[in-house]
């Protein structure tokens, strides 16, 4: 038998290498979609938990100012045209300070006062702290996205409207914020423990 002899290097014909091609354009194409689905994912989980972080800085803020209440009757609780305004007064180092929570198109605000020692001031910051908050450079936007507000007073196992109640010697404040249709409620006891 005669052993057949290639006249030179045998290479790859056109087909070959168009099918090698077509091959590595699908395999590309699938790699493209699953780092495309990589990236989309982790900009939806960082976005996801900075908005956590946000709601838990909130929640905490929150808290710090009930618990820093300067007194019974030192609170105002309104909701006004569907905006809601929640106003504390809470001891600060060097004084009192006046805190206004509002909620203004879809935004939960906080904006504070100064530290103050007088009555006239005071009484200057708590009437501006009733007024259009949000408009002040000095209002922080806490958290967007919110449809709705609702604050709850509680004395004695008993939820109370805190807008028509003048007492204001409450065990604990409810707030609840509904986000995209997701209610999220806190109860902060104002009950001294121990």
């Amino acid at each position: 038998m005669k052993s057949r002899r290639a006249n030179g290097p045998r290479g790859f014909t056109l087909v070959e290498v168009l099918v090698a091609l077509v091959i590595m354009a699908v395999l590309a194409g699938l790699a493209w979609r699953g780092l495309d689905g990589m990236f989309r994912s982790r900009d939806a989980t960082t976005a996801s938990l900075e908005r956590t972080i946000r709601l838990q800085t909130m929640w905490a803020q929150w808290e710090r100012d009930l618990e820093q209440l300067s007194g019974p009757g030192r609170s105002s609780f309104n909701v006004n045209d569907g905006q809601t305004t929640v106003r504390l007064v809470r001891y600060v180092e060097g004084g009192v300070s006046v805190v206004a929570w509002a909620l203004r198109a879809g935004t939960w605000q906080r904006w504070s006062s100064p530290a103050l020692t007088r009555r006239d001031d005071f009484e200057e910051q708590w009437m501006r702290s009733g007024q259009a908050i949000g408009s002040e450079a000095s209002a922080l936007k806490v958290l967007e996205g919110v449809d709705s507000v609702t604050v709850a007073c509680w004395q004695g196992g008993n939820p109370l409207n805190c807008a028509s109640d003048s007492e204001g010697a409450y065990d604990a404040i409810e707030l609840t914020l509904v986000i995209n249709g997701q209610s999220l409620r806190r109860i902060v006891s104002l009950v001294p423990q121990g």
